[in-house]
Order: structure tokens, then C-alpha cells, then sequence
């Protein structure tokens, strides 16, 4: 996957091919850099290194330092880890939502510690320019990635999407529709999560 504004390097197909041959994983996963409007290059907050992961290595890296990036972009993967899955329809934050079941599916993830994939800052692009149901969207994905690594015992993973999840329905105006999706049972399940993630920070 490679999003219409973004570039990869030239030999970042054939990097991550052979990435996926020697290792025989599943997925690879090179490293990025963020361009910004003006052209100059930022470098990423992940500075990954060069590792062969089981699944659940890869799993209790999510949303700690030393984290793998869950967009669908900068990585290749073999194509029966989609057998079974699909991208759920919303407005923001699918690759998040997603990414935990990808991770699930695999045996094992290398990756390359190469910058293979430009991150185009674009001023006026979604990210950038959030509104309501974009918060809420990544907001409930949170919750969703938070419930999903709650039942596979990652309890301090949990707590840091729950408190992603909370900081983004924090910046939701309609605090109605805030308060609503708070209540649901995608996220809390009878304030399961929100007590784990409490008493984490004790």
C-alpha cells in the first residue's frame, strides 16, 4: 500500500520482498521519514530496528517506544493474511482499527531499519484538519485496539489506547455524541478497560 501523495524509495518493493524470502515472515515493515509542505525531511519517531518478530512480540510493541507504525503503507505483506480480513468503512483511523487482526494473522514480521517510505505532510489533509467525526472514528478505533489487546493479556498496551482513545473524544465538540460513544460496548465494556488503564498509572 503506498497512499496517493506519498513515495516510496525505488528499491522498497524489492527490500521488503526479500525481507519476507530470508526471513519467511509474513509482513515487512520498513522505516519512514515525514516530508513536509516546503520539501524538507523530517525523520520519524520510529527508527525501527532490523528484527525478525513473532507475533507476539509484535503485538506487545503496540503503542509502547519501541512501536511498529499500524498504517497499511510501508509494509508488504503476503496476501493470505487478507483471507479473512476486510477494512472496516469509516472515516478515519481504519488502518488503526485493523492493524492488531494483521499482526494476528502472521507467524512472523521482519523489519528493516531503512527509510523506504516519504510520509507527505499535506497542510490540508484530513489529518491535519480533523473534525467530529474523525475524533470520534479514532477515538472508538482506539477503544477497539485497547479491547482487543485486553483479551490477549497486553493490560499496559491496553491503557496506552485508552488513554489515546480519551484525549481524542477530548477534542470532540459535540460532547453529546462524545459521551455516547464513551458508553458503548465497543470500548469500556462496564469500565473494564478505563479501570485497568487507572490503576496502571498508580
Amino acid at each position: 500500500f503506498v497512499d496517493p501523495d506519498d513515495w516510496i524509495s525505488l528499491d522498497a518493493v524489492q527490500v521488503l520482498y526479500e525481507r519476507i524470502l530470508q526471513d519467511g515472515s509474513d509482513m515487512a515493515v520498513g522505516d519512514l521519514v515525514e516530508v513536509l509542505a516546503d520539501g524538507s525531511v523530517q525523520s520519524g519517531y520510529y527508527h525501527l530496528d532490523n528484527a525478525l518478530l513473532n507475533k507476539e512480540e509484535a503485538l506487545s510493541r503496540l503503542g509502547m517506544a519501541r512501536d511498529i507504525p499500524c498504517m497499511a503503507w510501508n509494509k508488504l505483506y503476503r496476501r493470505i493474511i487478507f483471507r479473512y480480513l476486510r477494512y472496516e468503512e469509516i472515516v478515519r483511523a481504519e488502518d488503526t482499527w485493523m492493524f492488531p487482526y494483521l499482526l494476528d494473522e502472521c507467524k512472523s514480521i521482519s523489519l528493516d531499519s531503512r527509510i523506504l517510505y516519504y510520509y507527505y505532510q499535506r497542510p490540508d489533509s484530513i489529518v491535519h484538519n480533523s473534525k467530529d467525526p474523525e475524533f470520534l472514528d479514532s477515538a472508538a478505533a482506539a477503544f477497539h485496539v485497547a479491547q482487543f489487546l485486553l483479551e490477549r493479556g497486553f493490560k499496559k498496551n491496553a491503557a496506552v489506547y485508552i488513554n489515546s482513545a480519551i484525549c481524542q473524544l477530548h477534542l470532540v465538540q459535540d460532547k453529546k455524541a462524545a459521551r455516547k460513544l464513551a458508553a458503548t460496548d465497543i470500548n469500556v465494556r462496564n469500565g473494564a478497560l478505563l479501570a485497568i488503564a487507572k490503576k496502571l498509572e498508580e
